[in-house]
């Protein structure tokens, strides 16, 4: 996994990367905006107090969690642009490090955008739904960490999985891959997430979590063979 990790970070030496990494930049940043916008527009509805230091902290209390909002929803959001770019990254990728196999199958551009979109979806619903959780483990910061890393790192390692089999088998044979490098697949998920986590890291975390995704697609495709 580490070897995995530090050829995705390889990626960074490419031309391709950063073409593709502004591109997603410039359809993600105004998402994350959007979503901050909102979230202000929400704690804006909250009444007005009339001690004013009460109303201060009412107020900088709203855009912490405006901002908190913005980046617990920030993975499902550049999600929903990733399936535009993912060929062009696992394709560098593939052809970078495994000249030799097989090359993946170019997915039209309606498949793609479709798979980054129900991922989105997908991501934004289930963190929406533990959000509860998240407020009250709040009080205990390490375990709310390791809760949004546990539930962000399951979605995730099964999306990137599932976008970047899809080049290569059907729906059928990624889920039964999948489920025999559980473990595997997991962990590739969960450094997905802690790239997401680390601000300006989590700018290009899409497409080295694709690049991650492609190497451990290759290793696990490679024992189910042998």
């Amino acid at each position: 996994m580490i070897e995995a990790l530090r050829k995705s970070f390889g990626l960074f030496a490419a031309p391709a990367f950063w073409a593709t990494a502004l591109k997603s930049l410039l359809l993600t940043l105004p998402l994350a905006a959007l979503a901050f916008w909102a979230g202000l527009e929400l704690a804006g509805l909250l009444p007005d107090s009339p001690n004013r230091v009460l109303q201060w902290i009412l107020q900088v209390a709203g855009v912490a969690a405006a901002l908190f909002g913005a980046l617990l929803l920030f993975p499902a959001l550049a999600s929903l642009v990733v399936g535009l770019f993912l060929d062009d990254i696992a394709e560098a990728t593939e052809r970078k490090y495994y000249p030799g196999d097989p090359p993946g199958r170019e997915l039209p551009l309606v498949t793609g955008a479709m798979q980054g979109v129900r991922m989105g979806v997908r991501v934004i619903l289930i963190n929406l739904l533990a959000l509860p959780v998240y407020l009250i483990l709040l009080v205990i910061p390490p375990f709310a960490a390791a809760f949004w890393l546990a539930v962000n790192g399951w979605l995730l390692s099964r999306e990137y999985f599932g976008m970047v089999a899809s080049r290569h088998m059907d729906a059928a044979s990624e889920r039964a891959l999948r489920r025999r490098a559980s473990g595997r697949v997991f962990l590739a998920g969960c450094l997905i997430a802690v790239m997401f986590g680390v601000p300006g890291l989590n700018l290009a975390a899409p497409l080295i979590g694709t690049a991650l995704m492609v190497h451990v697609f290759k290793g696990v495709a490679k024992v189910a063979r042998t």
